[in-house]
């Protein structure tokens, strides 16, 4: 279910790719990326000896970490915002390449990269969130496209923050809690990814950015 939940946003994306804005645009890049991924992991268990497809998670961090950025460097209103998303952009990159040196290689599911990545984003939807309080120029906030992109990144990304930090503990405990954590970090995947939907969908013709 929750992988197939990431086919909604991607389809809206396609169907409304004329309509929308280049920021929302290089977002359904993300949603086309997210789906070849999760393809290629499922025919990587079933057509080689090695089951082992973690490094797809690693790629997967890494390309929705820099549209992500793109996206933040693009509906900032500031240059302090921009330079800061593009810093710690560098500076993810940086550790990301350290990590997988020396602590989490390519068949290590990548919990410091992860964990990194929800807190440089949790940081960029507080921000946002201030800008557009701040602004006060949005009339309808539920049918503007970014709120719901904002809400949706900040709910999953502090939802599964716990799960990445904790998931070496929780993948060599019991079977029960393995089960929590997929059905944990399923549901917000779907959450996550019928916000996306929301997204392009409240994004058609009406925004300029």
């Amino acid at each position: 279910m929750s992988q197939y939940s990431s086919l909604l946003p991607l389809l809206l994306g396609i169907v409304f790719f004329k309509q929308i804005s280049s920021t929302l645009r290089q977002l359904s890049v993300l949603f086309f990326c997210t789906v070849v991924l999760e393809i290629l992991a499922v025919w990587f268990i079933k057509n080689t000896t090695d089951e082992n497809n973690l490094f797809l998670f690693h790629l997967h961090t890494l390309i929705e970490t820099s549209i992500l950025v793109l996206v933040y460097v693009k509906i900032f209103n500031t240059s302090f915002k921009k330079n800061l998303a593009k810093t710690l952009y560098i500076l993810f990159l940086i550790f990301s390449i350290l990590s997988i040196i020396y602590w989490e290689p390519l068949d290590v599911f990548p919990s410091y990269q992860r964990y990194t990545e929800g807190i440089i984003i949790i940081l960029f939807c507080l921000l946002y969130f201030n800008q557009i309080f701040q602004e006060l120029t949005i009339q309808r906030l539920e049918r503007f496209a970014y709120f719901w992109l904002n809400s949706a990144l900040l709910i999953y990304f502090s939802g599964t923050l716990f799960l990445f930090i904790s998931y070496e503990t929780i993948r060599t405990n019991t079977t029960e809690n393995v089960q929590y954590y997929i059905i944990v970090h399923s549901s917000l995947n779907i959450l996550l990814n019928l916000a996306y939907s929301a997204t392009i969908w409240f994004g058609r013709k009406s925004i300029s950015s």
